[in-house]
């Protein structure tokens, strides 16, 4: 399915805004696409008709008659046909293949998204890194962007959430956070490194994770407002760009988590999945095991196992921890809501 999916996104690349895209922005276009074989005198679409995809033209011909019956033919390979066979909802023409086609269905509101994303996010770096004093401070911006977890995050928020960044020299051996701490701020490193270490229940310390410049780290304590669940310490001199807790909880956490009822998931287009994110012993003796059940101290290592294609639905019986797992999900990638206890 990966190879299918980068060769679908090597095609797609060929159409225009497709061609202005990250490769993450396109990537998660293709995930949900259509591309469909229709036989020759077929209606793609009618006149009137309201519509969310766009269609692209990727072999063969396809006449576009308007109201005044003037037909226009669009052949696929032509600079005609770079474009999507109608940009505009509801249709002002109605779409007739005259051979055998195949053709490409795009959300239109993700393809728009994903274009306002791409030009918003040129805009923030370029802007933002003008201001900074030090050469190549824009970098973390870079980063930062590219990673799941922003693409989430409404466009006309970009400029606000980098300006409210503050920057922080540290230096060698130097305490980020502690476990065990109240979690107070969001850091993204700006330049060197840093490790990650957790003490167990044993009272032994051990490494979880090293990080480099652009990885970001604090934001689980402020999202379930629980304490630091580790201990990051500097192993080398640096700077680190903060986010205190309410900037990062009105311009990151509260964009990017959705809450939906039992009533709107029975509405769901896509395809869906409940998690249940407690650990196995808060389940009550009559209770169920859930379909799908991943303690939250083991989703991050296995949000890989995952099916991309899903929603992922974080049961609020969870508490504070359904709005962390459905972060962490999205942040691997995967598309995730919290379900709400009640309406």
């Amino acid at each position: 399915m990966a190879h299918i999916n980068k060769e679908l996104e090597s095609v797609a690349r060929k159409f225009s805004p497709l061609d202005t895209l990250s490769e993450q922005h396109l990537s998660d276009l293709i995930q949900s696409a259509t591309m469909r074989d229709l036989p020759a005198q077929r209606v793609l679409f009618k006149r009137g008709e309201l519509s969310p995809k766009l269609v692209f033209l990727l072999e063969g011909q396809v006449d576009l008659c308007d109201q005044h019956f003037k037909i226009r033919n669009i052949e696929a390979g032509t600079p005609t046909a770079r474009f999507s066979l109608e940009r505009v909802s509801p249709h002002q023409c109605t779409a007739i293949s005259t051979t055998p086609v195949r053709v490409l269905e795009l959300d239109s509101d993700q393809v728009d998204l994903a274009v306002t994303w791409s030009q918003a996010t040129t805009y923030v770096v370029e802007e933002i890194s003008n201001d900074l004093a030090h050469e190549n401070d824009g970098d973390w911006i870079a980063s930062l962007l590219r990673s799941h977890l922003m693409q989430n995050v409404p466009p006309s928020h970009l400029q606000q959430l980098f300006s409210s960044f503050e920057r922080r020299d540290v230096r060698t051996n130097q305490v980020i956070i502690q476990q065990g701490e109240d979690g107070d701020h969001f850091f993204v490193i700006q330049r060197g490194l840093a490790i990650v270490m957790r003490t167990d229940a044993t009272g032994v310390e051990r490494e979880l994770a090293r990080l480099g410049s652009g990885d970001f780290f604090g934001e689980d304590a402020l999202i379930s407002d629980t304490v630091r669940n580790a201990t990051v310490r500097m192993t080398s001199d640096g700077v680190l760009m903060a986010l205190n807790k309410a900037s990062f909880r009105r311009l990151l956490k509260d964009p990017v988590i959705e809450y939906v009822t039992p009533k709107q998931l029975s509405t769901f287009k896509n395809r869906h999945q409940i998690l249940d994110v407690r650990l196995e012993s808060e389940l009550t003796p009559n209770e169920a095991m859930p379909n799908l059940h991943i303690p939250l101290s083991e989703l991050r290592q296995r949000a890989a196992e995952l099916d991309a294609a899903l929603t992922y639905v974080v049961h609020q019986n969870a508490g504070r921890r359904a709005e962390l797992g459905a972060y962490l999900l999205q942040e691997a990638g995967l598309q995730a809501v919290v379900l709400k206890s009640s309406a």
